[in-house]
């Protein structure tokens, strides 16, 4: 995971601009950086990484715990897309 998480940082410096070692992030960390300020493709290489089930998972417990740094958008459009996605995992 660590080696996915410095290639990502490598080809996509946009996201850690404020980070200074981006390899040493929790899962819950990586996760919400990339969803708050990733694209479509960044999204479809946390799919890869984590799978949807563990995606949901993470994405569930941070938006339940009331701390988190997602637009209420984003939160309405991943809780629609894991309840609709996440059954069939």
């Amino acid at each position: 995971m660590r080696e996915e998480i410095k290639m990502l940082a490598a080809k996509k410096p946009y996201l850690f601009w404020d980070i200074a070692n981006p390899e040493a992030l929790s899962e819950e960390a990586l996760f919400e950086i990339v969803l708050s300020r990733g694209d479509f493709e960044d999204f479809l290489l946390l799919v890869k990484l984590f799978g949807l089930k563990r995606m949901s998972e993470i994405f569930n417990k941070q938006v339940r715990s009331g701390r988190s740094n997602y637009k209420k958008r984003t939160i309405n459009y991943l809780k629609y897309f894991f309840e609709t996605n996440s059954r069939d995992v």
